[in-house]
C-alpha cells in the first residue's frame, strides 16, 4: 500500500469515527437533562430519512454487481468511490438517529419529561413527503423502460441510485434549519450541543480529502462527479466541478477532446471517423469559463435537437437544457454530429422549424 493510499484509509477512518461519534452528545445531552426542550423534532426526524438514504445508497455501490456496472459504463470503466468506511458509518447513523427520534417521539421510555412541539413543523413534513414522492416516482420511470435500453444514455437503476443519495443532500441543507431559526426566535441555544458541529465539520473536511486522493490514484475526477453525494456531504456550501476526463487542457488555454472519433463520430464508418477527427481543431477553454449574455434563444423561437445517442452530453442533460432556453425539443437517434451522420433527416427538422417559425411570425 503506497503513502496516499495509507493516507485515504486513514482520513476514511477518521472522519468516519468523527462523524459517527457527532450523532452522541445531542443524545447524552438530553439523557442527562431528562428533556429534549431547546430542540426541535424536525432535525431528528428529517436526519432518519437523510441517513437510510445515504445507507442504501453506499450499500448499491459497495455491493451491487448491476449497480457497479452501470456505474462503469458511465465512468470510463471506473469503480465508485464508495469505501468500507462509507457503508459503516451510514449503518451506524441510522441506528443513532433512529435511537435519537425515540427520544422525542417516545419520551416516557426514556424517563424524559413531555415537551412541547413534538410534532414535525409543516414545512419539514411536506420535505419529507416530496422526498419519498419523487424516490417512487424515478423507480416507476425506471421500471417502464425497455429492457434493451443502454443504461449509459437511457434511464437505468442507477439513476434511481442517484436520486435517492439526493434526498440525502436536500435533507442535508435543510435539516439544520429549523434549529437555526427557532435558536433565533428564542436568542439562546440552551439545549444545543454545539460539540457535534465542531464533529461534523472535522469528518466533512477529511471526507473531501479522502474523496480527492481517491480520485487522484484513479487519475480521474469523475470519482468527484461521480459520487456527488459524498463530496457535498463533506462540503455542502462549496459547489465544486471535476474537469471533464475527455478534456486535454493545454498550458496555452485551449483544450482538444481524447478519443475524438469515438465521442463525436461513432455513428460514422470509421474511415470518415477517423477522416473528421483530423479536421477537428483546439477550442479556448474560454468557452467552459465565459459567463454568457444576451443568449438569442431569450430573443428568438429556437428548437433543440437532443442527440439520443450522443456519447458527450447525455441526452438527459441534453433535454435539461433544451427546456432550461425554452426551446421546441426534437429527439434524434444519432450521435454528436447528426449533420454528418443523418443529413436528410436534419435538414427535414431544420425545414419543419423553419416553417413554424416563419408561421407563428406571421401570426403575431
Amino acid at each position: 500500500m503506497g503513502i496516499l493510499e495509507l493516507i485515504s484509509a486513514l482520513f476514511g477512518w477518521v472522519y468516519t469515527i468523527c462523524w459517527s461519534l457527532s450523532f452522541y452528545p445531542q443524545a447524552f445531552f438530553n439523557f442527562r437533562r431528562k428533556s429534549t426542550g431547546g430542540t426541535t423534532v424536525d432535525f431528528p426526524f428529517l436526519n432518519i430519512l437523510g441517513f437510510a438514504c445515504y445507507l442504501i445508497y453506499t450499500c448499491a455501490l459497495y455491493w451491487s454487481p448491476l449497480i457497479r456496472h452501470q456505474y462503469a459504463l458511465r465512468n470510463n470503466d471506473h469503480t465508485p468511490t464508495v469505501a468500507l468506511n462509507d457503508v459503516v458509518f451510514a449503518f451506524h447513523a441510522v441506528v443513532l438517529t433512529a435511537m435519537l427520534n425515540t427520544q422525542y417521539f417516545l419520551p416516557s421510555v426514556w424517563g424524559f419529561e413531555q415537551s412541547v412541539g413534538r410534532k414535525p413543523s409543516r414545512f419539514i413534513s411536506g420535505v419529507f413527503a416530496g422526498c419519498i414522492t419523487g424516490v417512487v416516482l424515478i423507480i416507476l420511470v425506471v421500471a417502464s423502460q425497455s429492457q434493451t435500453a443502454d443504461p449509459k444514455t437511457s434511464w437505468a437503476w442507477l439513476d434511481v441510485i442517484y436520486v435517492i443519495s439526493y434526498v440525502k443532500l436536500l435533507v442535508t441543507v435543510v435539516k439544520y434549519v429549523p434549529q437555526l431559526v427557532y435558536n433565533m426566535r428564542n436568542r439562546s441555544t440552551k439545549g444545543w450541543d454545539i460539540s457535534q458541529i465542531l464533529l461534523d465539520f472535522t469528518g466533512g473536511v477529511l471526507s473531501i480529502a479522502q474523496l480527492g486522493i481517491d480520485s487522484y490514484l484513479q487519475h480521474d475526477w469523475s470519482g468527484v462527479t461521480g459520487n456527488p453525494v459524498k463530496f457535498f456531504l463533506g462540503n455542502s456550501v462549496l459547489s465544486a466541478f471535476g474537469e471533464s476526463t475527455n478534456n486535454i487542457v493545454k498550458p496555452n488555454g485551449r483544450f482538444a477532446l481524447k478519443n475524438t472519433a469515438e465521442i463525436l463520430y461513432h455513428d460514422l464508418p470509421a474511415a470518415e471517423a477517423q477522416y473528421w477527427e483530423s479536421k477537428t481543431i483546439d477550442q479556448s477553454y474560454a468557452v467552459q469559463t465565459t459567463k454568457m449574455t444576451n443568449e438569442a434563444y431569450r430573443f428568438v423561437l429556437s428548437t433543440y435537437i437532443v442527440c439520443e445517442n450522443d456519447r458527450g452530453p447525455p441526452p438527459q442533460y441534453q433535454e435539461m437544457f433544451g427546456k432550461t432556453a425554452g426551446s421546441d425539443i426534437i429527439k434524434l437517434s444519432s450521435g454528436h454530429s447528426p449533420m454528418l451522420s443523418h443529413t436528410e433527416k436534419l435538414v427535414e427538422i431544420i425545414d419543419l422549424a423553419v416553417q413554424a417559425a416563419v408561421e407563428g411570425k406571421a401570426t403575431e
